[in-house]
């Protein structure tokens, strides 16, 4: 449970951005009548996550004010995430899970990518008047020379073709591409007239291909029934490059005492990126 919820704060709990000051010149009088020049001190992107986490811990900020005012463009234009979701989603977590934000910690941060920086964090809070903590981390972005927030990380998604391979069928298939690695998504519907078990003795291996190399994941073992559809959602961190092919390995069709019906290793099947 305490997975789930964290999964959520990761995503919904600190949704918020402050403008950036900028390297601009002040110019002050003195009693004596010379002026004085000053430059003022750019915030930087630690300074930045903390202001966001605090305004959230006193209850200064809202979701909606975080989606209006400091979510970054770029994660505005992803067609999958929208302010009434969002708010929506972010306010019923914490009034089911009784969240209570008391703390932030900033760790380090470091510039990933130009312009593109990940801060690394430890949040205090309460569930349910449970005391918890957990290590966090959150990408800002500089746009128009200002800091924005960008959710996950996340730089954009892509949607992609269904396909039917052997009676399955790959629907809302997505690639989401990240500001450190490359994620896939795809609904696995089983229009077979028999089960199935995505492995067997072992889980299936999931394989990412793309034009600057091959990454592999293995998921556990589970099993698909007839009419059944199954999520898969796999994180690649260390992938690159443009997507071109996902591979599953170990796709096994079951007999009627629920056995694959042959133990050759199963089925691969491979879903074109098109």
């Amino acid at each position: 449970m305490k997975n789930k919820i964290i999964a959520v704060l990761a995503i919904t709990c600190i949704i918020t951005s402050f403008n950036l000051i900028g390297c601009t010149e002040k110019k002050n009088e003195t009693s004596q009548g010379v002026v004085k020049t000053t430059q003022e001190k750019q915030e930087t992107a630690e300074e930045y996550v903390e202001k966001m986490y605090k305004g959230l811990i006193d209850k200064k900020l809202t979701y909606e004010n975080l989606w209006e005012d400091y979510f970054s463009k770029t994660s505005k234009n992803i067609d999958m995430l929208n302010k009434k979701t969002y708010v929506s989603n972010a306010e019923a977590n914490d009034f089911k899970n009784n969240i209570v934000r008391t703390d932030i910690k900033i760790v380090s941060s470091e510039e990933v990518k130009e312009g593109i920086f990940k801060v690394k964090s430890i949040l205090k809070y309460t569930v349910n008047g449970k005391e918890n903590s957990e290590d966090l981390i959150e990408y800002v972005i500089k746009e128009n020379n200002e800091l924005k927030y960008l959710p996950q990380g996340i730089m954009s998604v892509e949607k992609h073709m269904n396909t039917t391979i052997n009676n399955i069928n790959y629907q809302n298939v997505n690639v989401v591409n990240y500001v450190e690695g490359i994620g896939i998504s795809t609904d696995m519907v089983n229009q077979s007239e028999s089960g199935i078990a995505l492995g067997w003795a072992d889980g299936p291996t999931v394989i990412l291909k793309t034009d600057k190399g091959e990454y592999s994941y293995k998921l556990n073992t589970t099993k698909v029934g007839i009419g059944q559809t199954k999520n898969i959602s796999i994180y690649f961190d260390k992938a690159e490059g443009t997507p071109q092919e996902v591979v599953i390995n170990n796709i096994n069709y079951l007999g009627n005492t629920g056995l694959p019906k042959d133990y050759t290793g199963g089925q691969t099947q491979n879903i074109v990126i098109k």
